[in-house]
């Protein structure tokens, strides 16, 4: 089981970048992540490094998404830069793709709604705590999966969702639909993978 999130690495003009180094990430060199809790503005800072070089850090809204992954042996995380050939000595950013892999796929199966080719309006229910998360996607059950994928691999974008799945686990979380939405509304206006309103 694996996911790929796409994101950036910010930061590259406040490091002075050798040619030597620019020429490497313009080759599509091998890049590697770490946790920096001792960051004093972020303590889920991820740098990224060339060798022993760190030339940046993920965006801070993607970093804490990581952090979990690095710190477990469960999970493989590799980074691969989508253009290098874009970098010179006055980029500030570059995107790349983010890929967790868990070395043991975790068991854990989605719920479904019917009928099952659904689209529109979804909750996602947090019995313990009663709070929802509300979102929108033009198949509700795939999106279900993607939630249910993300949060077993310990990765899922919304923190807090994040940890009440590790706090209580699949079982006490209920989906459930609150609008569906007709095809051809769909495709002019429900955007696949945006909530509405997050966790509250």
């Amino acid at each position: 089981m694996f996911t790929n999130i796409k994101t950036h690495v910010v930061g590259l003009q406040h490091v002075e970048l050798t040619d030597s180094i620019i020429r490497e990430l313009q080759m599509n060199a091998s890049l590697r992540l770490m946790h920096m809790p001792e960051n004093p503005f972020d303590r889920n800072a991820i740098g990224v490094y060339v060798g022993a070089f760190r030339i940046g850090y993920i965006r801070r809204k993607h970093s804490k998404v990581f952090v979990r992954a690095l710190a477990s042996s469960a999970w493989t995380v590799t980074v691969c830069s989508d253009e290098p050939a874009s970098i010179t000595r006055y980029s500030k950013s570059f995107p790349v793709t983010v890929r967790v892999e868990a070395k043991q796929a975790p068991v854990t199966v989605a719920p479904k709604i019917q009928p099952a080719e659904a689209g529109g309006i979804y909750r996602l229910h947090l019995k313990k705590s009663g709070q929802a998360y509300i979102g929108q996607a033009k198949h509700i059950n795939s999106r279900l999966t993607e939630h249910w994928r993300d949060m077993a691999l310990g990765i899922h974008a919304n923190y807090k969702l994040q940890e009440y799945w590790i706090q209580h686990g699949p079982s006490l979380i209920e989906a459930e639909v609150v609008e569906l939405m007709p095809v051809t509304a769909r495709q002019v206006h429900c955007q696949p993978f945006q909530f509405a309103n997050g966790l509250a």
